[in-house]
């Protein structure tokens, strides 16, 4: 994993070919509830690292 986080990507990413340009999330609000179990783990570990992304549960 990454020492040090920039942002959520929204989307999967296939690097395969070499890297690729995405966008990132850096500020904002995610839907915990709307994730699949093993992101939203990721997510509540690495809160703490992320403060300008609200993670909340509706």
């Amino acid at each position: 994993m990454a020492e040090s986080i920039q942002g959520v990507l929204l989307h999967d990413i296939d690097v395969t070919d070499g890297p690729e340009t995405v966008a990132i999330m850096t500020q904002g609000y995610i839907n915990a509830n709307r994730t699949a179990s093993d992101v939203r783990a990721l997510l509540e570990a690495q809160k703490a690292n992320m403060p300008k992304i609200h993670i909340i549960k509706r």
